[in-house]
């Protein structure tokens, strides 16, 4: 959960999600955001404490390791290693 509690973030590591899916739901309105895709596994995962940064971990077919950290409202990444 966001630290509000209005988002509420999950993953899905299944074929038919391509592998890496982080789904948003709007738990006020029950709405979809849009999600994050990837070929690669994703894992743990967790908003910053004032809710505007969101960090996952990824993993790859070799068994590489990503951190990502992502401007929540902009989608855009500050930090990949």
């Amino acid at each position: 959960f966001s630290p509000d509690s209005s988002i509420l973030a999950c993953t899905d590591q299944t074929l038919s999600s391509g592998m890496g899916k982080i789904s948003f739901w709007e738990t006020q309105t029950r709405r979809f955001q849009p999600p994050i895709t990837n070929a690669w596994y994703m894992g743990p995962m967790s908003f910053s404490a004032d809710g505007r940064l969101f960090g996952y971990g990824m993993v790859g077919y070799r068994f590489e390791r990503v951190g990502v950290v992502l401007d929540f409202a902009a989608r855009s990444a500050l930090l990949v290693r």
